[in-house]
């Protein structure tokens, strides 16, 4: 059985076939230039602190924009959490023809990506909440749901910083994630939970549940 973590991440699973192509992951390689670039405030203490070295000897560096290297039908199971929406929709789009292309008759395909829906919810409600507040001279809900969205630039951020950080190009509903797995040719498709699900170790991959959008889709 052969199961595919796309934009894994450290969420490396030894029985897994791990993908990432992040600049973090490109650079765990090399601990002296990662450790300068802490110490210049380009890698930020958070990123810093994640162990990448633990689990670099498990990732495949590969490019998702570019075609999976797999044959056609040859993967059971592909996992893939916050990694399309830091494509723009073109290549989110050809990403997802080509899981569709690699994954096995029956195979199972769970996609977890920041729910759009939710965030702008948590945003109306946000203005609702300050234009009933006897407290209402906070007007910048816009700023803190575009930071959210992880789309916004207040200032010119240098190219290195974009790099090692990466901003969202795309974002996704429900609904317009259902049509864009339809079109690419899956089916069954139903929004499922936190851990919950039939993707197998769920328990370990599934993070970010105060802002994810979880679906599974059959071919």
């Amino acid at each position: 059985m052969k199961k595919l973590n796309l934009g894994s991440g450290t969420k490396c699973l030894d029985d897994w076939i791990n993908i990432d192509n992040s600049f973090n992951a490109r650079l765990a390689k090399y601990p002296r230039l990662r450790y300068l670039l802490f110490k210049l405030n380009i890698l930020s203490k958070k990123h810093y602190d994640v162990d990448w070295a633990d689990h670099i000897h498990k990732i495949m560096i590969h490019d998702v924009s570019k075609k999976l290297p797999f044959d056609n039908e040859s993967i059971d199971y592909i996992y893939s959490s916050h990694l399309i929406e830091h494509l723009n929709k073109e290549k989110g789009e050809k990403l997802l023809v080509e899981c569709f292309r690699v994954l096995k008759k029956g195979g199972l395909f769970r996609l977890v990506v920041p729910d759009l829906e939710l965030l702008a919810n948590d945003y109306i409600k946000e203005i609702t909440d300050t234009q009933n507040s006897k407290d209402n001279t906070d007007f910048l809900m816009s700023e803190r749901f575009l930071d959210r969205l992880n789309m916004s630039e207040k200032t010119k951020i240098p190219l290195i910083i974009k790099i090692i950080h990466p901003e969202h190009k795309w974002m996704y509903d429900q609904f317009s994630l259902t049509a864009l797995l339809t079109s690419c040719g899956f089916t069954t498709i139903r929004k499922t939970s936190y851990k919950e699900g039939n993707c197998p170790d769920i328990e370990l991959l599934d993070n970010r549940p105060e802002e994810s959008l979880y679906l599974e889709a059959s071919k």
